[in-house]
């Protein structure tokens, strides 16, 4: 098993409340993929734009999409920082570059830890 800790700007966060928890959600879920596999790939779909999720986060700044070979998108959130906290990794995603890098310890960030396989990887 792969324990993989995530940080996320609070500020960041609400604006995508705003827009409903599965923003939020889906927000969070590709940011913990793209911090264990460091590469993340969406099926291109119509035009080029990709799921409509990811769509619509490229759309309000929180992710860049590529296109890559055989119809699909590279997907990279915006404001990825891999930072070292007393020894362990700390993945801080701030899209909108709220917080610096001396932030990382402060309470206004979200943080998850996320479980995968190692045949996940």
């Amino acid at each position: 098993m792969i324990k993989v800790t995530l940080r996320f700007c609070q500020a960041c966060d609400a604006i995508l409340l705003a827009y409903g928890y599965d923003s939020v959600n889906h927000y969070h879920s590709i940011c913990g993929w793209y911090a264990i596999k460091h590469t993340l790939f969406a099926e291109g779909g119509q035009q080029g734009k990709g799921p409509s999720m990811v769509s619509f986060l490229e759309q309000r700044g929180f992710l860049t999409t590529t296109e890559a070979e055989g119809g699909y998108l590279a997907v990279t959130p915006i404001g990825y920082r891999l930072l070292d906290d007393n020894g362990q990794p700390v993945h801080l995603f701030c899209a909108k570059r709220h917080l610096h890098e001396e932030d990382v310890a402060l309470c206004n960030s979200t943080q998850i830890e996320i479980m995968a396989d190692d045949g996940d990887v």
